[in-house]
């Protein structure tokens, strides 16, 4: 249902606040009109919006924090501050430090409704991207945690102990919801990824434009979609750094991949109890299949708890750098680099492994028909195109808005969905081509593949 933006205009003991389409309302201003300090509807609105777009779909995450806090030279923590570099990425900047501030998180509906609110502390997330103009927050709710199912997605979730609101990273500029397009598209496959959610973020009154509220991956993230004991969860990144646990079970299966011969059966099996081979197997073609230009360098996490039966499983997150050119050699690079034939290479463990392990019979033919499969249905390109559609119609409403705080212009941003579009659309015969390639396909394994040739 499309509806008109209305500007309301509160006045009161606080202050003037000032919403495009969303209404708050502080106590002060409630006094006298209101009904035990709930939204009322005001009788009639002050005025529409000067370029008279329709009414947000998105819901609107409201973070309230001393201002001081979040704007002052000496302690704000989404200014550069008097001490950082005059060079990129302007270290000693405030938005650098490792400080976490106060802060109360409210979730409303797009027409209002307080659905959730929890208190804790925010602090500046992620890499080179905190230099970006619109930065992304992490917040920590503790052991209370946000008593609410804040994705649509896991309605069976119903407590968040913390969560990102992030500025879509490295596709800031571009289509600004690249990322949690690829975690939709593999939300139906048990892949382990984060659940994307956009959203309308204010500070404090403050228009922060469009963020996405994305789950954080931690141990508490992964108990939460297993099961278990996070306290029990060893999760590693990059070429085994530990972030959280340890890495012993980790090394002794990379002992096993040196030393064993992968080819005999016998040490296939045993690698198969040490790791989810088709989950790693989803996890490369995806990585794959999407042109991910920071990866395998970067962003690799795997994880495994010690529970009985667990097995170790990784996890596709941070896909800003990829769906750009559909041309790209991935395959063929993952199989030639002379780095995935060392483990001690830094951030090279995923292609080692799967160079490993296609030295196996069995797991070269799996490998083939696990590709196919995602082909032919995760990455069919109508599902695909149809995935991003969605979103592009979900969140034109409000890009104006967010472009004209942040820069950029619309058509620049349908040019952005576009090339997705486009990507989506001639991955596969170039993906095919480099599988006839790298993996030799026979011709009953290249009929498994359901692309015009």
């Amino acid at each position: 249902m499309m509806r008109r933006s209305i500007r309301w205009i509160l006045y009161g003991a606080a202050g003037v606040i000032a919403i495009t389409g969303i209404l708050f309302f502080s106590q002060a201003a409630l006094k006298g009109g209101s009904h035990d300090g709930q939204r009322e509807t005001p009788p009639a609105p002050a005025k529409e919006t000067e370029t008279g777009k329709p009414v947000s779909r998105l819901p609107v995450v409201v973070i309230k924090a001393n201002p001081d806090d979040l704007w002052s030279q000496d302690r704000g923590i989404y200014e550069m501050g008097e001490h950082a570099s005059s060079k990129y990425p302007y270290k000693g900047a405030n938005f650098w430090a490792d400080r976490s501030i106060p802060v109360e998180m409210t979730l409303r509906a797009p027409d209002g409704e307080v659905q959730a609110t929890g208190q804790g502390d925010a602090k500046i997330f992620g890499g080179n991207t905190r230099t970006l103009p619109q930065k992304a927050l992490a917040v920590d709710f503790g052991k209370k945690g946000l008593n609410y199912p804040l994705f649509p997605q896991f309605k069976e979730i119903g407590t968040y102990h913390s969560i990102v609101l992030r500025n879509s990273g490295q596709d800031f500029a571009k289509t600004h919801f690249r990322d949690g397009m690829v975690s939709e598209l593999l939300l139906p496959t048990g892949i382990d990824a984060q659940a994307y959610r956009p959203v309308i973020v204010y500070y404090n009154e403050k228009y922060m434009g469009v963020h996405d509220l994305r789950e954080k991956i931690d141990t508490a993230f992964l108990a939460d979609h297993h099961g278990g004991d996070a306290k029990q969860i060893d999760l590693l990144e990059s070429n085994g750094t530990v972030k959280s646990g340890d890495r012993e079970d980790f090394n002794s299966l990379l002992q096993l991949l040196d030393t064993g011969d992968v080819g005999n059966p016998e040490t296939y099996r045993q690698i198969g109890q040490r790791i989810d081979i088709q989950n790693f197997i989803d996890y490369i073609v995806t990585e794959v299949y999407i042109a991910n230009t920071d990866w395998p360098g970067h962003n690799i996490r795997y994880w495994k708890s010690s529970a009985s039966g667990s097995k170790w499983r990784w996890i596709v997150y941070d896909t800003d750098e990829s769906f750009i050119n559909s041309q790209d050699d991935t395959l063929l690079r993952l199989i030639a680099s002379k780095k995935a034939q060392n483990t001690n290479k830094p951030a090279h463990l995923a292609p080692y492994m799967l160079n490993k392990l296609l030295q196996n019979e069995e797991f070269h033919q799996l490998f083939i028909e696990r590709f196919a499969y995602h082909m032919n249905h995760t990455f069919d390109p109508e599902h695909v195109v149809s995935v991003i559609t969605a979103i592009e119609e979900e969140l034109a409403p409000e890009m104006p808005e967010h472009l004209q705080k942040w820069g950029g212009t619309m058509e620049q941003w349908r040019s952005k969905v576009e090339e997705m579009k486009h990507f989506a659309k001639e991955r596969p015969s170039f993906m095919f081509k480099q599988l006839q390639t790298g993996l030799h396909l026979t011709d009953s394994e290249s009929k498994l593949f359901h692309i015009s040739q």
